[in-house]
């Protein structure tokens, strides 16, 4: 899998479900109706029933709440809960990845890597090796990193740039293990493919 495509796709699903909050009770509707009378269901909501209780004193009346229609009601109760909670786990997962894609990104494909100039594969090796810090100890040299990879720039073949499929950091990682001069780029792919995300948490680890 693609890791850039997977963001630009997670990016693309947040903000359907953005839409979706908007406009997509009314067209959710029309399907459950539609559903409802083909398994001969009464497509209607059933009338809420007024119940009267004492209020306290310093209670405050909803009246607008009070005036809603069953309809409404399940709009706001339950339609708009379930896509809120739905939205907040992508966005959270969004952001992960947009993180990690601002550290490993360069990394992510051969066309992304070829096409990176000397600085900005320069500030990308030093923004991987702070990432990849732990109080002094660091798993790559970014000087040593940005060598490495200038060379491989030159190495990789046509073919791993010149297609509509460029080599994933996977295909890198097979072509690099396959000689004894890359040992920070191996570091480094491998930290791409077997980094750990903390989903539930949603805190980040980068290093060991």
């Amino acid at each position: 899998m693609r890791l850039d495509v997977a963001v630009r796709q997670l990016e693309g699903l947040v903000s359907f479900f953005e839409n979706y909050r908007i406009n997509g009770f009314t067209s959710a509707m029309i399907d459950a109706k539609v559903n409802a009378l083909d398994m001969e269901f009464e497509p209607v909501f059933l009338k809420k029933r007024q119940t009267c209780r004492k209020r306290h004193f310093d209670e405050i009346f909803n009246n607008e709440r009070e005036q809603q229609s069953s309809e409404e009601s399940f709009r706001t109760d339950y339609f708009l809960v379930i896509v809120d909670i739905a939205l907040g786990e992508l966005k959270s997962r969004f952001e992960q990845l947009h993180i990690f894609e601002s550290i490993f990104g360069f990394l992510f494909d051969a066309a992304k890597l070829t096409s990176l100039d000397e600085n900005e594969l320069r500030s990308s090796c030093v923004n991987l090796e702070n990432a990849l810090k732990n109080d002094n100890d660091t798993d790559i040299d970014a000087r040593d990193l940005e060598s490495e990879l200038q060379v491989l720039q030159v190495m990789l073949p046509s073919e791993a740039i010149e297609t509509d499929k460029p080599w994933t950091s996977i295909k890198i990682l097979e072509f690099v293990n396959s000689m004894d001069m890359f040992p920070n780029v191996m570091v480094a792919h491998r930290k791409l493919l077997t980094i750990s995300v903390t989903v539930a948490s949603a805190k980040r680890s980068f290093s060991k």
